[in-house]
C-alpha cells in the first residue's frame, strides 16, 4: 500500500478523501494551518499525523494530493515537483474513485451535504454504500456497490466528474467571486448534467433547474403534478413530515405509491427525501417503499448541518447556512421543531463577495428571529478586489440586531437566557463559540 500526503488535509473534501484512502489500507498523513478545525478530529483518532506546512515534510516515496486552493507556488507543492513525485489535485483523485464505482453525484446550490448523507443512507437498503460528504466524512469499502459524492460547482470543480447518476437539487446564484452571471451559473449545471452516464434526477419545482433542457434519461421530483415523483397532502408537524408519494414511474398516469412518515424537519428535507427516493428507485428498480422509509428514518444527520445539542431548557443548533435561502430554511425549520421557544440567531460571515452580494437578503432572513447577532469577518477571510465592507453592511438592514465579539463578554450576556433555541449559522468555525457558550451554561 502507498503513502499519501495531503496538502490542506483539514479541508472538508480533503479530510473525507483521506478517510477513504485509510479505508483502503493506505498510509495517510498531511499538513494544514495550525488552527483547530473539526474535520481533523476523526483523522487524528485514526492515527493520522498532521503537520504545519514545511517543505521538509515531503518525502521521496509519497503520493501527494493537493487541495484545490493551493497552486504551484506553495512550498510543499514546489518540493513535490522538485522530487518528481506522483501528484494529484483533489478533484483528480476523486474523479478516479468516481470512475471506479457506481457513483451518484449530488449537486445544487443548497443542501448538497445533507442530501449526500440522506442518499447514502437510503442506498444502504441495497447493499454497502460508500460516500464522500462535505462535512469531512468519507467511507468507501472495497466491496461497496454504490458511491455517493458531494459535487461542488465552485470554479466548475464538478466538471471533472462523470457519475452514473447526477442529482441537481436546486439552482440559485452563489459563488459570485467566480460566476459573473446567472446565465453562466446555470450553464455550469447544464454541463454537469451532461456528464451523467445513466440518469439525471432534478427538482422539477425549481424555476432555474427547469431551464436545463429535458432529456429522455431525466427524472423529476417535487410538489408539481408534472413531476415523475410527487409529494401530495404534505403535513409539517412537531414530529416531522408526512406526505403521500405519487409516481409516474412504471405507470401510465400519476399513481399513489405510499404514505411516508419521516422524522425530518423543514420543506428542504421533503425535497431531499424525494430526491433520495427517486435515486433509490432508478438505481435498483425496487418499489419497496416501506423499506425506503425505514432507511430514510435511519438517517442520523451530518456534521454541521442542523446539529442539535440540548442543555436544560435551551437548544443549541450548529448549521453551515451561509446563503440567505439557507438561513431562511433553518429559521423555518427551527420554528417547526421548536414552536414554543425563543429563537436567537447568531451569524458569522465567510467571503466578502457573498456578503456584498446578498447582505440585504441575509438581514431580512435574520429579521425572522426573535433576536439576531452578527460576528465580524474572520481574519482569514480574503478581501476581494473592489469590496471594502464590514458587517455593518448587513446590520443596517436589520430591524433589530447587534454586532458582537467572539469572546467571554458576549457569552456572559446570554447566561440568563432560558427556553431558547440558539441557532449558529456559518461556513466558518462558529461551532467553537457554541461550545464555549454551552460550557458556560452547564
Amino acid at each position: 500500500m502507498a503513502t499519501y500526503y495531503f496538502i490542506g488535509i483539514k479541508g472538508s473534501g480533503m479530510s473525507a478523501l483521506a478517510n477513504i484512502l485509510l479505508d483502503q489500507g493506505h498510509r495517510v498523513l498531511g499538513s494544514d494551518i495550525d488552527q483547530h478545525i473539526f474535520t481533523q478530529d476523526k483523522l487524528e483518532m485514526r492515527g493520522v499525523e498532521i503537520f504545519s506546512y514545511h517543505p521538509d515534510n515531503i518525502k521521496d516515496d509519497y503520493i501527494v494530493v493537493v487541495g484545490n486552493s493551493f497552486d504551484k507556488s506553495h512550498v510543499e507543492v514546489e518540493k513535490a515537483k522538485a522530487l518528481n513525485l506522483e501528484t494529484y489535485k483533489y478533484v483528480e483523485m476523486l474523479a478516479l474513485l468516481i470512475d471506479q464505482s457506481y457513483s451518484v453525484g449530488i449537486a445544487g446550490t443548497h443542501g448538497k451535504t445533507t442530501t449526500t448523507g440522506l442518499v447514502s443512507t437510503i442506498l444502504k437498503g441495497q447493499g454497502k454504500t460508500g460516500f464522500l460528504i462535505g462535512d469531512g466524512h468519507g467511507l468507501l469499502e472495497s466491496d461497496a456497490i454504490n458511491f455517493v459524492v458531494e459535487c461542488c460547482e465552485y470554479q466548475d470543480n464538478y466538471l471533472n466528474y462523470y457519475p452514473n447518476i447526477v442529482l441537481i437539487n436546486n439552482i440559485e446564484l452563489d459563488h459570485v467571486d467566480y460566476f459573473k452571471s446567472m446565465e453562466q451559473y446555470i450553464q455550469s449545471f447544464i454541463n454537469f448534467a451532461s456528464h451523467a452516464k445513466d440518469y439525471v434526477v432534478l427538482n422539477g419545482d425549481d424555476v432555474n433547474v427547469q431551464l436545463i433542457p429535458r432529456q429522455d434519461n431525466y427524472y423529476y421530483f417535487g410538489l408539481n403534478e408534472n413531476n415523475d415523483f410527487v409529494a401530495k397532502n404534505v403535513s409539517y408537524h412537531e414530529k416531522g413530515i408526512t406526505f403521500d408519494l405519487y409516481t409516474r414511474y412504471q405507470h401510465s398516469t400519476l399513481t399513489y405509491a405510499y404514505t411516508f412518515n419521516l422524522n425530518f424537519y423543514g420543506a428542504h428535507m421533503l425535497m431531499n427525501a424525494l430526491a433520495a427516493i427517486t435515486i433509490y428507485v432508478l438505481r435498483s428498480k425496487d418499489l419497496d417503499y416501506e423499506k425506503m422509509a425505514t432507511y430514510l428514518n435511519d438517517y442520523q444527520g451530518v456534521a454541521r448541518r442542523f446539529d442539535i445539542i440540548e442543555v436544560n431548557d435551551n437548544v443549541f443548533i450548529d448549521d453551515y447556512a451561509h446563503h440567505p435561502t439557507a438561513i431562511n430554511l433553518m429559521i423555518e425549520t427551527v420554528r417547526q421543531k421548536y414552536p414554543d421557544k425563543k429563537l436567537i440567531s447568531i451569524f458569522k460571515p465567510d467571503r466578502y463577495s457573498r456578503i456584498y452580494e446578498f447582505g440585504k437578503e441575509i438581514a431580512l432572513a435574520l429579521n425572522k428571529s426573535d433576536e439576531a447577532y452578527l460576528f465580524e469577518f474572520p481574519s482569514t477571510s480574503v478581501k476581494e478586489e473592489g469590496i471594502d465592507i464590514d458587517m455593518n453592511y448587513v446590520l443596517k438592514d436589520m430591524k433589530q440586531g447587534e454586532i458582537i465579539a467572539e469572546d467571554q463578554s458576549s457569552i456572559d450576556r446570554f447566561k440568563n437566557y432560558h427556553n431558547c433555541v440558539f441557532l449558529f449559522m456559518s461556513s466558518k468555525n462558529v461551532y467553537d463559540y457554541r461550545e464555549a457558550l454551552i460550557q458556560s451554561l452547564e
